[in-house]
């Protein structure tokens, strides 16, 4: 590890080094799925949702999982894809795919 401070976990998220790897989604409690990143140096964390609260709307509404309008994201670690779906979990995927694009300086591949 590089032993660089961040203030906050929002901070480590936006910052131009780390970059998202996926989420491992909790289907029951959404504020505990871990999303994950890498930083420059090499190394991996696992970030708790709740903790990027400031960075995401509400985890609220039906989970869509398994459901004929799931389009699967959640269930691929590494999918990057924003989710379009009305899903609890969906906004979770908008976040990964908005810090990939912010990063990579390239438009998200979904609404």
């Amino acid at each position: 590890m590089c032993g660089r401070p961040w203030a906050t976990l929002t901070d480590f998220a936006r910052d131009p080094e780390t970059r998202p790897l996926g989420v491992t989604v909790n289907f029951d409690e959404p504020y505990l799925s871990l999303i994950f990143f890498v930083h420059g140096c090499g190394t991996t964390i696992g970030v708790p949702a709740g903790e990027l609260r400031p960075l995401l709307p509400p985890l609220e509404g039906p989970v869509l999982c398994e459901t004929e309008e799931c389009r699967h994201h959640c269930l691929t670690f590494s999918d990057l894809v924003a989710c379009d779906r009305p899903c609890r979990n969906a906004p979770l995927r908008r976040l990964l795919a908005d810090l990939d694009a912010a990063k990579s300086g390239t438009p998200r591949s979904a609404p």
